[in-house]
């Protein structure tokens, strides 16, 4: 294939994925920039690498967005209750009735400067995770 006709290849390309997409669910604005711009910058030699590092992110905004029709379908349908009543019998506070999670016995103590350190930790982890 010659390289003026690749970038014509994967327009047409990300077009019919586009339709596909718009066929099973309905699109909107944000869809269609979110393709365009990928597109765009796939078909322009000196942003094509970056560009590609993008579709997987693109793939799963897509992914992503399309669980909005199942989720109508499950709502009201999730169990957890013996999930939840395994984890309090197992890892629980408490005796009795008044036996609770970790997580809601968590809710009882609030320091402010706990919260702040926690805060500086997960935002150090998530600078290492982007950078």
């Amino acid at each position: 294939m010659t390289t003026g006709a690749r970038p014509l290849v994967v327009a047409l390309a990300l077009t019919a994925i586009l339709a596909l997409y718009g066929w099973c669910y309905t699109l909107s604005i944000v869809h269609v920039a979110v393709a365009a711009t990928i597109a765009a910058a796939l078909c322009w030699g000196r942003t094509r690498a970056v560009a590609a590092a993008f579709v997987p992110i693109t793939i799963t905004f897509y992914i992503y967005d399309s669980l909005r029709v199942i989720a109508p379908r499950v709502v009201n349908r999730v169990i957890v209750a013996g999930v939840y009543d395994a984890e309090r019998a197992l890892f629980g506070v408490g005796d009795g009735d008044a036996r609770r999670t970790l997580c809601e016995a968590a809710l009882d103590i609030h320091l402010p400067w706990l919260d702040v350190t926690a805060g500086i930790v997960y935002s150090t982890h998530v600078l290492i995770v982007i950078g």
